[in-house]
């Protein structure tokens, strides 16, 4: 099933059995909230949730994700934007049981591998034989335990949905939305850490899934998420005006750079990395990498919503980036 922009958690089914299967759906809904107080709105999506079966994911400063069970994600989402002036939503339907029949069918192999190694082990003579057991059977249990990690991740996904809700003060200004754009760099100001979907041509990059996290779509596009909300992505479009990676990380910075305290441009392997820092005392971190490649560029964002998930998937990230993957 292919990623969806439905507002209501329903199945798939199949002519093939008189019993519809259980599909593995991520729902995820974002929405930009223009309100009075970011203090008092935040206590109220946070009684959203709890009265709805869910809790608090995480807060850093103006941005709040919550998670509801998927059946209330339609209701808690109305809730949500009745609490100010909505100035953007979006809603996206990941199918996750492809991902989730993969990870749980490596899951059971490497158990049943496990357990053949225990048993050659009991039948073992000599202490060198013995010893290369042991070894194999310990790379395997470590095998097993991420794979249970990831699965434990697939689950949660598809039994509680995310809201991520960004407050904007009502006195402060829109700062995307003023001045005009250009046709060719307009899309720099749609770019939202909140909303991975944003930035495609349909062309897919694959990358290193990092530690820690799951991909969530293994045959489409590449997004992989972690168990707390940390999330990387990829996109393609055209490298029009042509430019280098130099060319469009100063592109990105004066476009969108004034909505954060601080703002870094490093060199990761081929990318150009932009390592926007959100205000506040736990800000949210937003990674925007570009590569150009002929007529293409290359554009991959990572999403860390606090200070935590950041130092929890920096190393991974930034592994997965240095070596860079490839097209599919």
């Amino acid at each position: 099933m292919a990623e969806s922009s439905s507002s209501s958690p329903d199945g798939v089914g199949t002519p093939l059995s008189l019993e519809a299967p259980v599909r593995k759906i991520h729902y995820a809904g974002y929405a930009r909230l223009r309100v009075q107080s970011v203090e008092e709105t935040t206590d109220a999506l946070t009684k959203v949730a709890l009265e709805l079966g869910g809790f608090v994911e995480s807060v850093t400063g103006r941005v709040v994700t919550v998670r509801v069970p998927v059946e209330q994600f339609e209701v808690a989402f109305e809730e949500v934007v009745a609490l100010g002036e909505l100035l953007r939503r979006s809603i996206s339907a990941r199918d996750v049981t492809e991902a989730f029949t993969a990870v749980d069918l490596r899951l059971e192999t490497a158990r049943q591998t496990r357990d053949r190694l225990v048993a050659l082990l009991a039948r073992a003579e000599s202490e060198q034989e013995k010893l290369a057991l042991i070894q194999q059977i310990q790379r395997v249990s470590e095998e097993i335990a991420r794979l249970d990690a990831q699965l434990r991740t697939l689950d949660a996904l598809a039994n509680m949905s995310r809201i991520t809700v960004e407050l904007v003060q009502r006195e402060a200004q829109a700062w995307r939305d003023q001045g005009a754009e250009t046709a060719e760099l307009a899309w720099i100001r749609e770019l939202s850490p909140f909303e991975p979907d944003l930035v495609s041509d349909g062309r897919k990059l694959a990358l290193p899934v990092p530690v820690g996290m799951v991909q969530l779509s293994p045959s489409r596009r590449f997004i992989a998420e972690g168990p707390d909300g940390s999330r990387i992505w990829t996109g393609r479009i055209h490298n029009d005006p042509a430019g280098d990676g130099a060319f469009w990380a100063e592109a990105i910075r004066t476009r969108i750079g004034a909505e954060f305290a601080e703002v870094e441009v490093e060199t990761l392997g081929e990318f150009t990395l932009l390592k926007l820092t959100d205000r506040g005392d736990a800000p949210y971190t937003w990674w925007i990498a570009v590569r150009p490649r002929g007529k293409r560029l290359d554009v991959v964002e990572v999403y860390f919503p606090t200070p935590k998930e950041l130092q929890r998937f920096e190393a991974a990230v930034r592994a997965s980036l240095a070596n860079h993957g490839g097209a599919a």
